[in-house]
């Protein structure tokens, strides 16, 4: 059962975990470098935008990867689930683990 309302960052988190483990089999380590990771990217709020306006959403990424995932823009932002489901698929094409991205992140303070 799902912890506190759809959209909480609480929620936002519980949704991740069950969804990389449940996808790519990534727990504990990976988890935890995700959670760092979103935390300073977007404090896991679902709404989030930088303020440029360009990165979105609960994992920081731009419209043109969201549209290359087969979603709007309109569809990314209203949904935390989708905004996971994009944001881990980017990490794991990208880097291949959050584990990974997290520790570029630390280097560079973007993935």
């Amino acid at each position: 059962m799902a912890p506190a309302r759809f959209g909480t960052a609480t929620y936002n988190r519980w949704y991740a975990r069950q969804y990389m483990g449940r996808k790519y089999r990534w727990d504990g380590a990976q988890y935890t470098a995700l959670v760092a990771m979103w935390q300073r990217e977007s404090s896991w709020r679902h709404k989030a935008r930088n303020p440029s306006g360009k990165y979105l959403g609960i994992p920081q990424t731009s419209a043109a990867v969201v549209r290359g995932n087969g979603y709007t823009v309109a569809q990314y932002m209203a949904s935390p689930e989708i905004q996971v489901e994009v944001g881990l698929r980017y990490i794991r094409a990208r880097y291949g683990t959050p584990a990974k991205a997290w520790s570029f992140w630390r280097s560079h303070h973007w993935y």
